[in-house]
């Protein structure tokens, strides 16, 4: 996983996840987890298990992000 807040991602691995601060920093090569709109649960869905899914974009939440985002800013 990148431990970056605004989308980056780690040159030359093959599967990995990141986080965006909001849907803006949404790109083509990323696959949005929706667990964010589930009450933090995946439910029925298993994206992060699929092999097409190269990036997983976390959406950032709590106190802890928004301090990020305010870094951002």
């Amino acid at each position: 996983s990148s431990d970056g807040v605004n989308g980056e991602t780690i040159d030359g691995a093959e599967y990995q996840s990141t986080i965006i601060s909001d849907k803006t920093k949404l790109n083509s090569r990323f696959k949005i987890c929706k667990a964010y709109e589930n009450g933090g649960k995946c439910l029925k869905c298993r994206a992060c298990w699929s092999k097409e899914n190269k990036i997983i974009a976390y959406m950032g939440h709590g106190a802890s992000m928004k301090k990020e985002q305010l870094k951002i800013s």
